[in-house]
């Protein structure tokens, strides 16, 4: 695949706010794009964090493209450098989408495979157009998915420990969503089959994420940016996710 060198491209006059990681707005071939660059983590001093710099922009594209790869509504993403940095140009969007609940639901089972922990009610909504119109947004802001704060070695020694590997995968994950006051594990609520829109969901997406998950494996093995661990890593956890959590779903509901 080509990385873009986005350096030649003058900054545009679009706005875009947000705290991970600076953004600019570009024209690149006639179209409007946001720039996302990767966040500065020693400036924000996290602790248990090794890597200086996020790895949210290509997470950010792998997380779309995995969307994409679904067949589901998403931004258009393109990878490329600028100053010397990893950065996603996210193409600015404005298209109808139908489909409150089910896009709601869709998107909660997709962030769960890739692992977005960070889906809340200020990153998706809905286009209110001038004519008074309303559509639902098409999904953007991955960027903070597949443990893009994560260097090589923490990768590692993950994956070398099945256990750590399942819990980081599923079992001990929280996202950004509450019920009953704390924030819920979604592999938790896909895993009780309680709730109807969310088992619908789990019926719509997992065979399209079956069918394409060598697509899905493909397109990151073919990013030449990536560590050979984090190609490990990235499909492996993937794989888990959907092997442990959404086909045993499936399975546990014939059962039942």
């Amino acid at each position: 695949m080509e990385i873009i060198n986005f350096n030649d491209f003058q900054q545009n006059q679009r706005m875009y706010g947000g705290t991970a990681g600076r953004k600019m707005g570009i024209t690149y071939n006639g179209k409007d794009y946001l720039l996302k660059f990767p966040g500065n983590l020693k400036e924000q001093k996290m602790k248990n964090i090794n890597l200086s710099y996020s790895n949210s922009p290509v997470c950010e594209y792998i997380g779309s493209k995995i969307y994409e790869l679904v067949r589901l509504p998403v931004h258009n993403t393109i990878l490329g450098t600028r100053n010397g940095k990893t950065v996603v140009a996210c193409e600015d969007f404005l298209q109808d989408v139908p489909g409150v609940k089910e896009h709601f639901w869709n998107m909660f089972i997709m962030d769960a495979l890739i692992g977005n922990s960070d889906r809340n009610n200020s990153n998706w909504g809905i286009i209110l157009r001038k004519d008074g119109s309303k559509d639902i947004a098409p999904v953007y802001d991955n960027g903070n998915c597949l443990n893009s704060k994560w260097d090589d070695e923490k990768m590692r020694i993950v994956m070398n420990d099945a256990d750590r590997m399942e819990a980081e995968a599923y079992k001990a994950r929280r996202c950004i969503f509450e019920l009953h006051g704390k924030r819920i594990n979604p592999y938790h609520i896909i895993e009780s089959r309680e709730c109807p829109e969310c088992l619908e969901a789990v019926y719509r997406l997992t065979p399209q994420i079956g069918n394409n998950m060598d697509k899905i494996q493909t397109m990151i093995k073919e990013i030449p940016i990536l560590s050979e661990i984090q190609k490990r890593f990235f499909i492996s956890i993937i794989e888990c996710r959907y092997e442990k959590v959404l086909l045993e779903c499936i399975k546990n509901d014939c059962v039942h």
